[in-house]
């Protein structure tokens, strides 16, 4: 029994949840596995740079609340 072979074409989707994962994993943003100028490429670095904005974000919030104290 033979199926057909099937196309694994990686979109912006994929690329951009691949991204965010390999961000909380703390993998570098240059280990980027998908070929140039695609659309997973552009999605994985979109997706590495929101994880990364947004953990920022959480340690500055966490950390002003920290140091904001009630006189």
């Amino acid at each position: 029994m033979n199926s057909p072979a099937t196309a694994t074409v990686s979109s912006y989707a994929t690329g951009y949840a691949e991204g965010r994962h390999a961000a909380k994993e703390h993998i570098a943003g240059f280990a980027n596995p998908y070929a140039r100028n695609s659309p997973a490429y552009q999605g994985w670095n979109d997706g590495h740079y929101d994880e990364r904005s947004a953990h920022s974000i959480q340690i500055a919030r966490t950390s002003a609340a920290v140091w904001a104290h009630d006189d």
